[in-house]
């Protein structure tokens, strides 16, 4: 429990007052606890960059650019081409020569 949670319970002059914020104070404690337990288990590197990729996803097709400025698009397309261009790197890892593999057929 945090001690300044305490003084401000204790500065309470009515004892319902105290009670009142007392009990706040456990529910809060109680949720906070149930939070940590419900995040599970700790996802790989691998499932968590899958995880990440997924959210950006569905972010991107679920955005509406029919509002957007020039400028807002031209930075969001710079944005997606950056990102491009590190998949591509990713999935083609450079070779030992420093260029990079072709793509399988």
């Amino acid at each position: 429990m945090g001690k300044k949670r305490l003084v401000e319970i204790s500065r309470k002059t009515q004892q319902r007052a105290m009670t009142t914020a007392y009990a706040k104070l456990k529910e809060q404690m109680q949720k906070d606890q149930e939070g940590a337990r419900k995040r599970g288990a700790t996802l790989s590197p691998a499932a968590g960059l899958c995880q990440s990729l997924d959210k950006t996803r569905e972010k991107l097709e679920k955005a509406d650019n029919t509002n957007w400025s020039d400028e807002d698009r031209l930075i969001v397309n710079d944005s997606i081409g950056r990102l491009k261009d590190t998949i591509e790197i990713f999935i083609t890892p450079p070779s030992e020569g420093g260029e990079t593999e072709a793509p399988p057929s």
